[in-house]
Formats: structure tokens, sequence, C-alpha cells
């Protein structure tokens, strides 16, 4: 592997607005809210259930992350890379699931009856898949957990020790890696992943009849990581098109 951190030019890359404000607003706003009410009445009420406000915003970063795979492989010609249409495809699957299965395929919204069979085996009676075994939720997520904290943060780390930089931006490593504007987000995905962790051992947040976690607000900064990610291919994509003209 030929040398190479992804330093893109800033006009060719999303805003602060997208790499900085957003993410910090979801992870503070969610921990700001705890106070709210009695036994983190309004945490538990609006935050973390099923029809709470992360996971409405987990489901809406996926559906806008599909829409944006789904344009690079529209603009496929300019891709200077063949294997990034295979690649945005896989992510646009990845993320019409997700949005399916946090949306239970539609039953929070039109709130049918779990069929029989399903609510049998299904962990919290819903019509999804990701609940009918631990395996099947925990290690997909642990899986893509583990590429964030290293593609996110211990790539940037080891290539500024290592002066490692990628500079040939029609190369593989530049549209594979992940560029600065995911860092952020990174960051605060560990930070929230080490909290849930520490809740769950100590049951420091718990009460009569719950016990809270931070695993909701987890599983929507791992989406919004994934959403920066393809958003950042899209943006590159877009300017070769535009100078392309």
């Amino acid at each position: 592997m030929t040398a190479t951190t992804v330093t893109p030019d800033a006009s060719a890359d999303l805003s602060k607005t997208y790499s900085l404000v957003i993410p910090v607003l979801l992870a503070i706003v969610p921990f700001a809210t705890l106070p709210i009410g009695a036994d983190y009445s309004f945490y538990r009420s609006w935050m973390i259930t099923e029809a709470g406000a992360i996971e409405h915003a987990t489901v809406l970063f996926s559906v806008i992350g599909f829409v944006i795979a789904l344009l690079v492989v529209v603009n496929r010609q300019h891709c200077p890379r063949s294997w990034m249409m295979a690649l945005m495809l896989f992510f646009a699957v990845g993320f019409f699931y997700i949005a399916g299965e946090e949306a239970s395929w539609g039953q929070h919204l039109f709130l049918w009856d779990t069929p029989g069979w399903m609510a049998e085996a299904n962990r919290q009676n819903e019509t999804n898949l990701h609940n009918l075994h631990l395996s099947l939720d925990r290690i997909p997520k642990t899986i893509i957990g583990i590429g964030i904290v290293l593609s996110g943060l211990a790539w940037p780390i080891y290539s500024r020790v290592r002066k490692v930089e990628i500079t040939n931006t029609e190369g593989d490593w530049y549209w594979l890696w992940p560029t600065a504007v995911v860092r952020v987000t990174a960051l605060l995905f560990l930070i929230i992943w080490l909290l849930d962790r520490l809740m769950v051992q100590t049951n420091l947040l718990s009460g009569e009849g719950y016990s809270i976690g931070f695993q909701e607000h987890r599983e929507v900064m791992m989406v919004y990581f994934l959403l920066l990610y393809v958003a950042s291919i899209y943006v590159r994509v877009k300017a070769r098109k535009s100078a392309s003209l």
C-alpha cells in the first residue's frame, strides 16, 4: 500500500454543519433530557421508546443514506474506481434493511399486530428480524462499531503519527477510507458506546421496573456515521461531475 491521511479540498466535502454541529447535537440533546421528570420519565417516554425521537432519527438517517447511496450509483460514470458502485449498492441495501428493521417494517407506523409465530420468537413482540435472537442484533452492530472506531479514529491517529498521506484522489484508498468529516461522530459514538456498557454493567440509571442504557443512542450515532461516509463520497463524486462539464 502506497502512501496515504485523506486531505480533500474542503470545498469538495461536507460542511461543518454535518461533520460537527449535527453530531454534537445528536450526542448532547438526549443526555440533556435525562433530568426531565421523575425517574427519567421524559427520556424513557420520548427518547428511547420504539416511537421515540432517537428511533425516528435512526430511521430518517437510514432513509436518507439509502437515497444518497443510490445517487452515487446513478452517477457511477463519475466514480473513479469500478468497485464503488458495488460498495454503494451494498450500503443502499444496508440502509434499507436498517430503516425497515428499526420501523419493524411499518408496524410502528400502521400499528398492526405481530404475527403469532413471530410474536412467540421475537424478544420484543415486533415484526423484525434483529430481535429474534441476540446474535442477530449484537454481532452486526459490534462489527460496525469496531469498523467505525478503526476507520474513524484509529486510522487518523496512525496516519498522523506515521505521517502517511493519501494524496492520489484517483486511488482506491482515497475513496475507501472515510474523510475527516466522520471523526467527531466516531469519537462521540465511542464515548456513548462505552457509557452504554457502563450503564448495563452497573445499573447506575435504574429503578423499579426499568434500567436505562444508551443502546438506541449508540445506534443513531452509528447510522449517522454511515450516512456521513456515503454523503462524503456523493459530494466528491458530484464535484467530479461538475468539473467534467
